[in-house]
């Protein structure tokens, strides 16, 4: 991806600790359950190469056997010229 810049909404932002976007990125991948990971991030990775929106399902373990499930929906931004700016994603609980 051409950078690492991520939008997310407030609740997420509050969840995650976020304090700049470094944080908000390595945050968010951090969150998501690890087997949900990779996944994720080649949906993100096609979504840029192919300029579309995605949506993809992802889990979050709260403790050790117990999740929350999310509907992960987002769009890549991308600036007059064609050129990516960076993703806006929101998610859903549908635990």
């Amino acid at each position: 991806m051409a950078t690492t810049t991520l939008r997310v909404n407030i609740r997420l932002q509050q969840e995650l600790a976020v304090v700049d976007e470094s944080t908000n990125w390595d945050s968010l991948l951090k969150w998501i359950h690890p087997l949900d990971r990779l996944f994720f991030l080649n949906t993100l990775v096609r979504s840029e190469d192919e300029k579309r929106s995605f949506s993809v399902d992802i889990r979050h373990e709260i403790s050790e056997g117990v999740h929350r499930y999310f509907e992960c929906h987002g769009s890549p931004v991308f600036d007059h010229e064609g050129e990516f700016v960076h993703l806006a994603v929101f998610l859903v609980e549908v635990t």
